[in-house]
C-alpha cells in the first residue's frame, strides 16, 4: 500500500494522493496565490496576508518549495501587471520592495529571473527620467576598464555581439570586340564595356563582450576590439528589437551593438546622453 503524500494515511494501491487530500491542497494552494499577488500590488497588507496565509498553508498540506515557488509566481506576476504600461511607479516598486523583504527574497538569486531585470531596468529607466544617475549596479569583481574620475558605472551588458556594416562594390555587365594587335605579343581588345557598379551591404559580426555604460561614456571590451565613445560625440540612435546602432561625430562606420534588448539600451542611452 503506497501513502499519500498530502496526509501521510495509507492511499490505496497503485495511489499516490486522496482525492479528497489533493482537493484541499489545490484549493488551498489558489487561495494563498490570491493572498500572495493581492499583497506583492499593494491591494492587501503584507501583515494580514501574512496571518491569513499560514492558516490556508497549515490546513492545506502545503510544503515550503511549494510555498516558495507560489511566492515567486505571484512575485513574477505582479511585476508583469506593474510593467504592462512599461512604466514603473515610485509606489508600485515600494510594494514590490517589501514584498521581496517579507518574504525573504534574495536579490543574488533573483538576478537570473527575467521578471525581476524587467523590474531593475524599470527602475533604472525612472531614475534617469527624473534626472537622476542610477546607483543600483553591483559589479563583483573588477572590470578590465580605466573609468575616470566620477565615473559611474550604470548597467553592465555581457556577451555583447560587436557589428559592422561593411559595403562591397562589384561591376555587373558585358564586354564585346575584336582584339587589335598592336605589336608582337601585344593585343588591344576594342569594342564596348556596358555595365554598372552594385553595392551589396552585410553587417558583418566584428567582436564579442562587456559593454558597459557610465554616465559619461559607453565601454565595449571585447577580445580584439576596445572603444570608449563620449555620449557628446554620438549623433544619432538607430534602435533594433536585439540591439541599437549608434552614428558617431566624424565616423563613416556605424557601430552596432546586439544587447539583446534593443528597447531598454536604446532608452538608457539616449537618456543619459540628454542629461550629461
Amino acid at each position: 500500500m503506497s501513502k499519500c503524500k498530502f496526509c501521510g494515511k495509507d492511499a490505496g494501491f497503485l495511489r499516490s494522493a486522496h482525492k479528497d487530500c489533493e482537493s484541499v491542497f489545490e484549493k488551498g494552494r489558489v487561495e494563498v496565490e490570491d493572498l500572495l499577488f493581492a499583497s506583492a500590488r499593494g491591494k492587501l497588507s503584507l501583515s494580514i496576508a501574512d496571518a491569513d496565509i499560514k492558516n490556508v498553508v497549515r490546513d492545506s498540506y502545503i510544503d515550503e518549495m511549494t510555498y516558495h515557488q507560489s511566492v515567486v509566481k505571484c512575485f513574477e506576476q505582479a511585476i508583469d501587471i506593474a510593467l504592462s504600461d512599461d512604466l514603473l511607479s515610485e509606489e508600485e516598486e515600494a510594494y514590490l520592495d517589501s514584498y521581496m523583504d517579507c518574504h525573504k527574497l534574495d536579490k543574488g538569486q533573483l538576478s537570473s529571473n527575467p521578471s525581476y531585470l524587467r523590474l531593475v531596468k524599470a527602475g533604472v529607466l525612472r531614475d534617469l527620467l527624473d534626472g537622476n544617475f542610477p546607483e543600483r549596479v553591483v559589479i563583483d569583481g573588477r572590470l578590465p576598464i580605466n573609468f575616470q574620475k566620477f565615473e559611474k558605472i550604470i548597467w553592465v551588458f555581457q556577451d555583447v555581439d560587436y557589428l559592422q556594416p561593411r559595403t562591397r562594390t562589384t561591376y555587373e555587365g558585358r564586354s564585346s570586340g575584336v582584339s587589335v594587335r598592336v605589336m608582337k605579343g601585344i593585343y588591344y581588345r576594342t569594342g564596348q564595356f556596358q555595365g554598372n557598379p552594385v553595392q551589396t551591404t552585410q553587417i558583418v559580426p566584428v567582436d564579442t563582450g562587456l559593454l558597459v555604460v557610465t554616465n559619461k561614456h559607453l565601454y565595449f571590451v571585447g577580445s580584439t576590439k576596445t572603444h570608449r565613445i563620449p555620449f557628446s560625440k554620438i549623433i544619432a540612435y538607430q534602435p533594433y528589437s536585439d540591439a541599437i546602432s549608434i552614428s558617431r561625430d566624424g565616423i563613416m562606420k556605424q557601430d552596432i551593438f546586439k544587447t539583446n534588448d534593443g528597447w531598454f539600451t536604446y532608452n538608457l542611452i539616449s537618456n543619459l546622453a540628454s542629461i550629461t
